[in-house]
């Protein structure tokens, strides 16, 4: 079985910065979105979500390279603070980890990337 859907963690996201993609909720084992990329992302959105213990949404696999990306360039501002629990961190840096070490064995002969 092929996971099309990729992890974020709540705690993580600044709606204010977060890229304009499709979000998904898990229920059992299917994936219902949650609000499509045309839509704007709130705070209370988001409150909302906690409010009901969601701890993560979900991203197709098509746009995982936007979730990183946004990761890679807000780095310090996700683990600045208490907002995101260890765990939390973790999973952050643990995706941007993946995607450094794909991109290292995808395109070895580019060093400026590293």
């Amino acid at each position: 079985m092929v996971v099309e859907y990729s992890p974020i963690v709540i705690e993580s996201i600044d709606p204010g910065t977060f890229p304009p993609i499709a979000l998904y909720t898990q229920q059992g084992m299917k994936y219902v979105l949650y609000r499509d990329k045309n839509v704007t992302l709130t705070s209370t959105g988001l409150d909302n979500l906690r409010e009901g213990d969601v701890e993560f949404v979900f991203a197709h696999n098509a746009d995982i390279e936007y979730v990183r990306s946004y990761f890679e360039n807000n780095l310090s501002n996700v683990f600045s603070g208490d907002a995101l629990s260890q765990a939390g961190k973790n999973s952050v840096l643990c995706s941007v980890m993946v995607n450094y070490i794909s991109d290292v064995y995808q395109q070895p002969d580019q060093p400026w990337m590293y």
